[in-house]
């Protein structure tokens, strides 16, 4: 027992030291954004890529990165057929892969070119010829999205018309010590109706997260619009995939953060006017001792690398607060999940053992649907597609769905402790009058629980971990912030490295906590010191 809580409180002085970590250090303004057009220049002189054109990448055979469901794909495809593509998730998952020779390039966008050169500077790029994206609002096929449009329409090209969108690019894409703020939603009306808007944040600086909180051109361009025709807006951050299905299923009424306009998805969506357009680039190795990492950075030491390193992953900006909110929503899901969860599988725990044939047969047929789904697809069918259509709190259909996925492992361990309890337990304790109720509360059960509890801690370990998926549908947990992050640095290690240590100790206290649990309820487990024995 002392060991366990000096384990527990082992580990919370570790999560709270890391926190204490996270918050030291002074808070320095944002970095600068020069002139996209000023860069892209410089882009052209150095450093040396080691593929300098499209003929050469197909000529090598080379691996290319795609980030999945990117208009890059398709690019890919056409103008690099002779290259094998591997997909990612995001542009920091490609740079690592490229950094560590996985792949050989991949291509981007030319407004997300320069940022990654700054903090990358063993990567080199050139410009694709051909590609011109024209990027704009996807708007969902609905009675209120097509009014929308419409409107949307008319303001992006009064915009272009009257100097308001060549200022916005101004301050946004010159932006020196700090980016402009954007309109509050608090200070938007509502007057005909609130706008449900969702963009990547990854997209600096049309759409990126600056602290906790989305920003960019874009959302700029969009406030000023609500503010105007009398909308409100609610914003939400997601990735390329996520808006798709919500924007399909009616979840959003508009999507953004760079989207480029093409025939496939028009498909399915509507677009607005084009607000901006941009090229092609192919990010790749720089070649050493040729404008790229000629070894220079080698003789800074390795704590100064690690010192800024850190900096600008957590102290930049407040970043720290990202993981704090992470580490809070990660719990509560986990905590929420258990409690849920357990409650939900002994109620189907009693109906597999109902002796009702329909009962046990329908709790059978849902444990079984359930086990064979994805844990990732059950949530994007709750939150797209269950609840599309209500304005609901992805947290809450978060908790909901691992809830439900928990419960059925849950119930069916509790059906295997209970059946362990041998028959002549339950027989005896009716001869000795107890009924059914008081049978199962203080015979069945409690004896049940010592088979149950050390199956139970695994599952609930594993469920916590299980948390890290819900960023798929926009919940920022601590995986997702930890993404957001790398989104902004284009650095994996920090990030990743504190998540994974965090996840370590939050499973770490919560299995000690079971442990105490368990000590309770099983006596094989408890101290065999015999009160007044004095060897």
């Amino acid at each position: 027992m002392k060991r366990i809580a000096s384990n527990m409180l082992l580990s919370l002085a570790l999560l709270t030291l890391l926190c204490v970590l996270l918050s030291a250090g002074p808070q320095v303004p944002l970095a600068s954004a020069a002139g996209i057009s000023e860069q892209e220049t410089d882009l052209k002189k150095e450093p040396q890529p080691e593929f300098s054109s499209s003929q050469e990448l197909n000529s090598a055979q080379a691996k290319m990165g795609v980030r999945t469901g990117s208009i890059q794909d398709a690019y890919t495809a056409q103008y690099l057929p002779d290259t094998s593509i591997l997909y990612f998730e995001g542009i920091s998952d490609m740079i690592v892969a490229l950094t560590a020779g996985k792949i050989d390039g991949f291509m981007t966008v030319a407004t997300r070119v320069p940022f990654i050169l700054r903090e990358n500077e063993k990567l080199a790029a050139f410009e694709l010829e051909g590609p011109l994206d024209h990027v704009a609002f996807m708007s969902a096929p609905a009675d209120f999205s097509r009014d929308l449009l419409v409107q949307l329409n008319s303001y992006i090209l009064s915009a272009k018309n009257n100097g308001l969108f060549d200022k916005l690019y101004d301050q946004w894409f010159k932006a020196q010590d700090s980016y402009p703020e954007v309109i509050s939603e608090s200070e938007l009306s509502a007057d005909h109706g609130v706008i449900r808007y969702a963009a990547q944040g990854n997209m600096e600086p049309i759409s990126f997260i600056l602290g906790d909180k989305l920003t960019g051109l874009e959302l700029d361009l969009l406030s000023r619009f609500c503010q105007e025709y009398g909308y409100g807006l609610t914003v939400t951050e997601s990735n390329i995939a996520g808006m798709l299905a919500g924007i399909t299923s009616g979840k959003y009424d508009l999507a953004g953060g760079g989207l480029a306009i093409t025939e496939e998805r028009r498909q399915s969506v509507d677009f607005t006017e084009s607000y901006h357009s941009y090229g092609q680039w192919i990010i790749t190795r720089a070649l050493v001792g040729a404008g790229g990492d000629s070894g220079e950075n080698t003789r800074v030491s390795f704590w100064s690398k690690v010192s800024n390193s850190f900096h600008k992953t957590f102290i930049r900006e407040s970043r720290w607060k990202l993981i704090a909110g992470g580490i809070g929503v990660s719990l509560l899901i986990s905590i929420m999940a258990g409690i849920i969860g357990s409650l939900f599988g002994f109620g189907i725990c009693l109906l597999r053992m109902s002796k009702k044939r329909g009962p046990s047969a329908f709790a059978k047929v849902f444990i079984r649907l359930i086990q064979g789904v994805p844990m990732v697809v059950l949530l994007m069918i709750l939150y797209y597609l269950v609840f599309g259509s209500v304005d609901i709190n992805a947290i809450i259909v978060a908790i909901i769905g691992i809830s439900i996925n928990f419960g059925v492992y849950v119930g069916e361990m509790m059906r295997t402790g209970i059946e362990a309890v041998p028959t002549g337990q339950r027989e005896a304790s009716l001869a000795l009058g107890y009924n059914n109720l008081q049978t199962f509360s203080k015979v069945i059960f409690p004896q049940a629980a010592r088979h149950i509890l050390p199956v139970y801690k695994g599952e609930f370990i594993s469920m916590v971990k299980t948390t890290s998926i819900v960023g798929y549908i926009a919940v920022q947990d601590l995986t997702k912030v930890s993404d957001i992050i790398r989104s902004r640095t284009y650095e994996a290690f920090f990030p990743l490295i504190v998540t994974a240590i965090i996840y370590f100790l939050i499973a770490w206290i919560l299995t000690s906590l079971l442990n105490l649990i368990e000590i309770r309820i099983d006596p094989g487990k408890r101290s065999r010191e015999l009160k007044g024995v004095i060897e």
